[in-house]
């Protein structure tokens, strides 16, 4: 990575194509720079493991407060607070999600097909 920019010259219109070759070469796990480090876990089973089952985790390592001011305006929401009310909340999504069928199987399909289709417009229409 360059200093301020990161890999961000590394990009290029399909970013996919490039993060799928950086998997390929550096492994399922691996650190892009925005510039400022984002860990990019490339494998469903992995981030499955590790981030759905072990959420608070990795709640409670918070995003750099800087580029959320940038990006949002602060630390804002369910996924960057940490205290009792929030876990509360996010709680009460999480079982929500999970009544209407959120990480079922069928979803899962579902969510897979669309984001095949959406890869595809935007590989016809660039």
């Amino acid at each position: 990575p360059l200093p301020l920019i990161g890999n961000m010259l590394s990009f290029q219109w399909e970013l996919d194509q490039v993060l799928l070759e950086w998997k390929a070469r550096y492994g399922r796990i691996f650190t892009v720079w925005l510039p400022i480090p984002m860990v990019v876990i490339g494998d469903h089973k992995l981030q499955q493991e590790h981030v759905t089952k072990q959420g608070e985790v990795f709640l409670a390592k918070k995003n750099p407060e800087q580029m959320m001011k940038m990006l949002s305006g602060g630390l804002f929401g369910l996924a960057f607070e940490d205290n009792s009310m929030v876990k509360e909340q996010r709680s009460f999504a999480r079982k929500s999600f999970h009544e209407v069928g959120f990480g079922s199987a069928a979803l899962e399909d579902t969510v897979y097909n669309n984001a095949l289709e959406v890869a595809s417009r935007w590989r016809t229409s660039g």
